[in-house]
């Protein structure tokens, strides 16, 4: 009796958890972002979902909700050591001897792009956030009660990413 009693009680605890209000940001972008939730109840969140991948906050209020997205530092640090790594590559002799014009061209203008992303990430930090609002609605039948989708800027530039709420 009392096995019964704890496996309903676990079943119940699981299911409570499952079915959880939550805004659910999904960042289908190629740029790692930290994202800050500003939830009803005054309450704020920060997810860091990985391109690709997604996270959630658990809200417990209906209300307005916004979404804020900034460049992530490991993010930052990567794109700084691409940028070393390649400009390491076109100052040896050696490596430059073995790869073609063409190769040059290429690693030439990613260390470019890198210096540019870095520079527009650290000296005009501004450009690159981005945000957005949306309604919690509590009950939905998957308990996605909001949601935020991060995408790649599809007119390119700066900032990266678009966030839609």
């Amino acid at each position: 009796m009392r096995r019964m009693a704890l496996a309903v009680l676990l079943a119940v605890t699981v299911l409570a958890c499952e079915s959880d209000n939550r805004i659910q940001v999904e960042n289908a972008s190629s740029t790692q972002l930290r994202i800050m939730l500003s939830v009803p109840g005054g309450g704020v969140s920060t997810v860091t979902p990985g391109p690709g991948s997604s996270a959630s906050v658990v809200v417990t209020e209906e209300g307005p909700f916004s979404a804020l997205a900034v460049l992530d530092s490991e993010w930052l640090e990567s794109a700084r050591f691409r940028r070393e790594f390649l400009s390491r590559q076109l100052s040896d002799p050696a490596v430059r001897r073995r790869l073609s014009p063409d190769d040059l061209r290429q690693i030439s203008a990613q260390v470019n792009d890198l210096a540019q992303e870095i520079r527009r990430a650290t000296e005009q930090p501004a450009q690159n956030v981005g945000g957005c609002s949306g309604t919690v609605e509590l009950g939905t039948p998957d308990g996605v009660a909001g949601k935020v989708t991060i995408v790649d800027n599809p007119a390119g530039g700066f900032p990266a990413y678009v966030l839609r709420c």
